[in-house]
């Protein structure tokens, strides 16, 4: 049994919501990984390993184009990203993609932990309130 502490990367620029979502992850007993630039994450995701990735849409250089980066470069990861967004017509560019879940923002912190916990086990996720 992997008793390893799981990595999460946040990909978020609003420094209060990567301050939350890092207290909230690392009381949860996850290794977090932040940035706020999609550039910057595409270099952390090829050097490390990450269990979920927590991207906001409306990011420098675009969560979306770092999603269909992600898509030709490692499709692997794609099941591994959790879209945080109050940006709903962005997160209808990538619906149909098979991320693990879209969460929209605000969001309910329960929720976003048992999100990443799925994610975390390999369950496919969905979009959520």
């Amino acid at each position: 049994m992997d008793v390893s502490p799981k990595k999460v990367l946040v990909i978020e620029d609003d420094e209060v919501i990567v301050v939350l979502m890092s207290h909230i992850l690392t009381r949860n007993s996850y290794v977090v990984h932040t940035t706020g630039d999609t550039l910057t994450a595409d270099e952390m995701v090829d050097a490390d390993e990450y269990s979920a990735i927590l991207l906001d849409l409306k990011m420098p250089h675009g969560g979306v184009d770092f999603i269909r980066r992600m898509e030709h470069r490692n499709p692997a990861m794609l099941g591994r990203i959790i879209v945080v967004t109050a940006a709903i017509e962005e997160a209808a560019k990538v619906a149909g993609l098979p991320l693990h879940a879209i969460v929209r923002k605000p969001f309910e912190i329960g929720a976003l932990l048992d999100t990443v916990r799925a994610c975390v086990d390999g369950h496919h996720g969905s979009e959520r309130e």
